[in-house]
């Protein structure tokens, strides 16, 4: 999930636009994962900006090392 970054904003766009949006809009990926898929759209889903707000509050609610600078891991093998 934080292979775009770990600020709230980012958070935001991602689960709003996708990460084929984020992607349109400049976002590059600052780590990869084992498993790569877009991920899609939630944005048309949720009826208002707070109910995703409250999402990303549950998130770093039961992810609280989320907040942390991440380590840098090395990309995968070719």
């Amino acid at each position: 999930m934080w292979v775009y970054g770990r600020d709230d904003d980012t958070l935001f766009r991602l689960i709003a636009l996708g990460s084929d949006g984020l992607q349109k809009q400049g976002y590059t990926r600052v780590q990869h994962e084992v498993v790569t898929g877009p991920m899609p759209p939630f944005g048309t889903i949720l009826k208002t900006d707070d109910d995703l707000w409250k999402i990303i509050a549950w998130i770093r609610s039961v992810n609280p090392d989320s907040l942390k600078p991440r380590v840098k891991l090395k990309p995968p093998p070719n």
